[in-house]
């Protein structure tokens, strides 16, 4: 019986959310189904740090870096942007001519990364592959999405290109293509999965307890964040250790020395570069703080942890959206990252979180059923081929 094909794309330009998303996903469908191959394309210079996944290879894209302005470079300083793009581009296309996939998932980028997917998008729609677009609970602010895609050239009917639209949060907690004018025949594919599980399978402990924790994701963006909470426990000794930093991959080295000089008359403070399992640090905290990435907010929520959420609002919205959004529904306490730049304003924030009920208390059910929904998908998918191949379940 010939295994059946997954390819995950993954552009990864700042940040680890869009491969740990691939991975999770990965992760589920292999221990889902025995008899499929899945390989993922990824731009993450980290893929390799967490792990190997069953019946799963990475292939590397050249990486590239986004600019606090929102443009993109090489992540080489010293290469050439326009040579990487090209690289990538025929990368992918060989990749996809050789592995020949049964279903495609994209994460994100409608037409990948500058759009080096769609050649390769329409070479697999002729071969009868089924392609789903994969979408986190929130992009961007409309009217800022519309213009980016605008400039992408992301069609209003992308019914050509893809079977499925999956948007991994519920519906009732927002909608991110709400605005965009896309075509009743598109907006008819998409199906809401709930949020993405992301607890650790296994219990890994970390090396506090009832700690309060601060995480920047990736890090590339986050040195404000750690910045602004160092100074607050600076200015107000009172407040509660340990305190426990994760500053991502990306943080400069720079930076990173400034953390350290902040931190270093802090008792019972511990800093860390980069884990593959920030979760395993989640399980443990009293309180988390970070700036509402998607992976932070469904850590700190699947655990049912007290959050103070710190969003960033530029080059895009998306993590100040999702935090408001759940503020509103009582899951969360939020404070703007300009106030959080005043020590005594963002450390009362802080106090104030800390006494505020646990999310499980909320009027809101969060839903995390979304690797379930997905292996179900996958597995319809498989009933609906020309010749279908039953996989071991």
């Amino acid at each position: 019986m010939q295994p059946f094909k997954i390819l995950l794309y993954s552009h990864d330009t700042l940040g680890l959310g869009h491969f740990r998303r691939c991975q999770s996903i990965a992760k589920a469908l292999a221990a889902r189904f025995e008899n499929t191959e899945i390989c993922i394309l990824t731009g993450s210079s980290v893929s390799d740090a967490y792990g190997e996944v069953p019946q799963t290879r990475l292939v590397h894209l050249p990486s590239v870096a986004k600019t606090p302005e929102g443009n993109y470079r090489a992540a080489d300083p010293a290469g050439s942007f326009n040579s990487v793009r090209r690289q990538r581009e025929a990368i992918i296309r060989a990749e996809v001519a050789e592995f020949d996939p049964d279903l495609c998932i994209v994460d994100k980028e409608p037409l990948g990364f500058l759009g080096e997917m769609s050649a390769s998008l329409r070479m697999m729609k002729e071969r009868g592959a089924m392609c789903v677009l994969g979408l986190r609970d929130v992009l961007d602010d409309a009217e800022l999405l519309q213009s980016e895609w605008d400039k992408k050239e992301i069609p209003a009917d992308l019914s050509p290109l893809y079977d499925q639209i999956w948007v991994y949060g519920p519906r009732d907690f927002y909608d991110p293509l709400q605005g965009l004018g896309l075509s009743d025949s598109t907006l008819g594919r998409v199906i809401y999965t709930g949020f993405i599980d992301r607890k650790v399978t296994a219990q890994t402990p970390s090396l506090l307890q009832d700690h309060v924790l601060v995480t920047a994701g990736g890090g590339g963006d986050g040195f404000m964040l750690m910045q602004s909470v160092l100074q607050a426990y600076r200015r107000r000794p009172s407040l509660p250790g340990p305190l426990l930093l994760l500053l991502g991959p990306f943080i400069a080295s720079e930076q990173r020395q400034q953390i350290d000089e902040l931190a270093v008359d802090i008792p019972d403070c511990q800093i860390f570069g980069f884990v593959t399992e920030p979760e395993a640090f989640v399980q443990d905290a009293r309180l988390v703080m970070g700036m509402c990435g998607y992976n932070t907010f469904c850590e700190t929520m699947i655990y049912d942890k007290r959050a103070l959420f710190v969003p960033r609002n530029k080059p895009r919205r998306e993590q100040t959206i999702r935090a408001q959004r759940a503020n509103e529904l009582g899951l969360c306490s939020i404070i703007d990252i300009e106030e959080a730049r005043d020590p005594d304003v963002f450390a009362a924030a802080i106090e104030q979180a800390l006494d505020r009920d646990r999310p499980a208390t909320a009027n809101y059910n969060l839903d995390f059923s979304g690797l379930d929904v997905v292996c179900e998908m996958v597995e319809d998918m498989i009933h609906q081929q020309e010749k279908p191949r039953r996989l071991a379940v």
